[in-house]
């Protein structure tokens, strides 16, 4: 697969985000009606974009999003909220342009050009607070001077779900942004663009199915390690599951940088970028392999990762990562790759990874259940003066995962 058989940037297909709906949880969402057209952007990890939010009243960041999340659950669900630690991990944020229009009419506030809360509807003008309207006349002229006000911020129905909500998962619950929608009707803008976090396996139904079709004809055609890594953003369903990332605190990696040696088709690269990575360099030996992650790279629109082409059996490989990466990664994935049988100078590679990592390596063995022992790990680190924790097994009974800390 090349990347000439993939339509980019226009693999999302329109249809299939008109699908969300805004349901009427709350004043503004009685009155005005938010109306998903298109996506306008890549996919940011959650984290990224929550860790400059600021929430009025809340505070700032992913902890703020969390309280907001818990009062939406005690207020309008009337149940407590059961949450999960990765949550952050397994949801990424799209930008959507959106349609402003009248909920009780249908009317576009382009149109109608409401002057007042009264002109939008007169029991919303009673039921929103002073202060409030207050700030949506401020807005309003912030908006026509042409000032960024940032996006509103939505999660959907499935995320909330994850947490116990129960709710139709095409559903979009607002998290903040009130007073700008109010503003933006005001200002008689027909459109809006909002933050919308969603679950990670909401994404791919977002693909259209020519894109997802030829990304996995693509997988099922390597050369080697078909259809090996599990990808649920673009659902792809490999031999590896993620088992190995819920043994790892992937919070380690927000804002970090992170090399992802023997990287495949990109599925610790992408959980990196997932748990708030700043920066992933994959590489990999196999040509076929590296050009399907740089696809699926495409598809998703990150910018964040940079995948190369390595031969680890060559005599300058490590200069050859050098001149592509000249600095050193805070963290590093090593995952069975050590006793690849292909693989000529392990121990070099190896030890260029410790040299290349700053903080730690989170290094997997591989599935040999007579020689992937505790034992010959903890013989393997000794050899090369490691201190190591063993974080469990990254497939049920086999493949030892463990961290490796280099930073005294």
């Amino acid at each position: 697969m090349t990347t000439k058989t993939i339509k980019y940037p226009a693999s999302v297909d329109k249809t299939k985000i008109m699908q969300y709906v805004q349901p009427p949880a709350g004043n503004t969402e009685r009155h005005i009606s938010v109306q998903p057209l298109i996506v306008t952007s890549g996919v940011t990890s959650s984290f990224e974009c929550l860790k400059n939010y600021y929430i009025r009243d809340f505070g700032r960041g992913p902890e703020a999003a969390q309280r907001v999340i818990e009062m939406i659950f005690r207020k309008k669900f009337k149940k407590t909220m059961n949450w999960k630690h990765n949550l952050w991990q397994k949801t990424v944020a799209l930008t959507v342009k959106c349609r402003l229009r009248s909920s009780q009419t249908g009317e576009l506030f382009s149109t109608s050009k409401p002057c007042s809360f009264e002109d939008i509807n007169r029991v919303y003008a009673q039921a929103v607070e002073e202060p409030r309207k207050k700030d949506a006349y401020q807005y309003v002229q912030n908006i026509r001077s042409g000032k960024n006000m940032g996006f509103p911020l939505y999660v959907s129905g499935a995320v909330l779900n994850y947490l116990g909500a129960g709710v139709d998962e095409n559903t979009m619950y607002m998290l903040d942004g009130t007073r700008r929608i109010m503003a933006h009707a005001l200002a008689h803008r027909q459109y809006i663009t909002i933050m919308l976090l969603i679950f990670e396996n909401e994404f791919s139904p977002l693909i259209d199915t020519y894109t997802i079709n030829a990304v996995k004809k693509g997988i099922a055609e390597l050369s080697w390690f078909k259809n090996y890594q599990s990808i649920p953003l673009l659902g792809l369903k490999g031999q590896r599951s993620l088992r190995r990332f819920d043994l790892i605190d992937m919070s380690l990696l927000r804002d970090q940088v992170v090399m992802d040696f023997g990287c495949n088709v990109g599925q610790a690269s992408i959980r990196a970028i997932q748990a708030g990575a700043q920066k992933v360099i994959g590489i990999d030996n196999m040509p076929d392999t590296i050009r399907i992650a740089k696809d699926i790279k495409k598809i998703m629109g990150l910018t964040a990762v940079q995948y190369y082409k390595i031969d680890f059996n060559s005599s300058k490989f490590n200069l050859i990562i050098d001149k592509k990466f000249p600095g050193k990664a805070d963290y590093s994935f090593f995952f069975s790759l050590y006793r690849t049988k292909e693989l000529t100078q392990r121990e070099r590679l190896f030890r260029y990874c410790i040299s290349k990592t700053k903080k730690g390596i989170f290094f997997e063995g591989h599935a040999n259940e007579k020689i992937d022992t505790m034992e010959y790990y903890d013989w393997l680190f000794e050899t090369f003066h490691l201190k190591h924790e063993f974080l469990g097994w990254g497939e049920e009974t086999i493949r030892p995962l463990y961290f490796i800390p280099l930073q005294q």
